[in-house]
């Protein structure tokens, strides 16, 4: 009773995500499958031909749950082998920034360029929005990146959709510092992570980039 109102919920709150939550039920769905079997069993094995009947039922089963696993492991592996490898193109984009520059970018790339001082963007945005939210002079993007000692921006497609979710100020403010106070050194184009821009920010800084 308890797992199916789970399961429920997750459908009538998070419909997007159910196929990844519902991962968090598949234990609990084991043990009681495993409950539920063991009694028929138990009440099934009191006949002989009823027995062979189960056990070669079991086998079918167990055969047919492997060959659908491996047939999901071949289908895995070959469209992975047709997707670009994330590091390598993650080194491609580290490659266009300076050695030991602080970085802002979107939280994708992060783990290929861990060896560098890494801000994700968004952590900014969330920032500005909350200084913002308290009334007074509104707050300026660049004074954050001037705080971060940033010295390279990435941007890629996360940035562009993530950054319309804030006050269309912020949305000016950010691009215009990303026109005026940096210069791009890096444009990537791949087919599966699109498009992926890399900026230096100017020294010394521009009036007004600082």
């Amino acid at each position: 009773m308890s797992l199916g109102t789970f399961a429920l919920l997750l459908a009538l709150l998070d419909q997007t995500k159910v196929p990844l939550y519902a991962i968090l039920l598949l234990p609990s769905i084991c043990l009681a499958l495993a409950a539920f079997w063991t009694g028929v069993l138990a009440w099934a094995l009191r006949g002989r031909l009823l027995r062979l009947a189960i056990g070669a039922a079991a086998a079918a089963a167990l055969v047919a749950v492997g060959l659908e696993g491996l047939a999901a492991y071949q289908a895995d592996f070959a469209e992975a082998t047709q997707v670009t490898p994330y590091l390598a193109l993650g080194q491609q984009i580290e490659s266009a920034v300076a050695p030991d520059a602080s970085v802002l970018g979107p939280e994708r790339w992060w783990w290929p360029l861990h060896d560098h001082q890494y801000l994700s963007l968004r952590s900014i945005w969330f920032q500005w929005a909350a200084a913002a939210s308290k009334g007074g002079d509104s707050p300026r993007f660049v004074d954050w990146v001037t705080r971060s000692q940033a010295d390279s921006v990435i941007v890629n497609v996360n940035v562009r959709a993530d950054i319309h979710a804030f006050p269309e100020s912020l949305q000016m403010q950010f691009w215009s510092y990303v026109e005026r106070c940096t210069t791009q050194v890096g444009d990537i184009q791949d087919a599966n992570y699109f498009d992926v821009e890399v900026y230096a920010v100017r020294r010394p800084a521009p009036d007004g980039c600082a």
